[in-house]
């Protein structure tokens, strides 16, 4: 019992940081024919391994982020100014996913 008192609080404490730290992959159904362009108030900074996204619509955008070569990802990014940083290792192309919110 000693035991899991003692190391249950750091579990837990490992798990938290995993959850926060690690972008979750969201389930998606974002196929290739279902994907639109970006809408123009939605905004992309290629950065080095990656890109920032700013969404200045009064809307959630959901990202398809399609990875060359390797699992694509799918971020929701905030309305008003909500912005969200996709780490990518290699080329990659983005989307807009309606099947989800707005893509106008």
């Amino acid at each position: 019992m000693n035991f899991l008192k003692k190391y249950s609080n750091l579990t837990i404490r490992l798990i938290c940081l995993e959850i926060l730290f690690i972008a979750p992959a969201l389930a998606d159904e974002c196929s290739s024919n279902q994907r639109a362009p970006l809408p123009g108030c939605v905004s992309a900074e290629y950065i080095s391994g990656g890109t920032v996204i700013t969404n200045n619509c009064p809307y959630t955008v959901t990202i398809k982020v399609d990875i060359a070569n390797s699992s694509d990802k799918r971020v929701d990014v905030g309305p008003n100014g909500g912005r969200t940083v996709v780490g990518v290792g290699g080329r990659f192309q983005l989307f807009c996913c309606p099947r989800y919110n707005k893509c106008a």
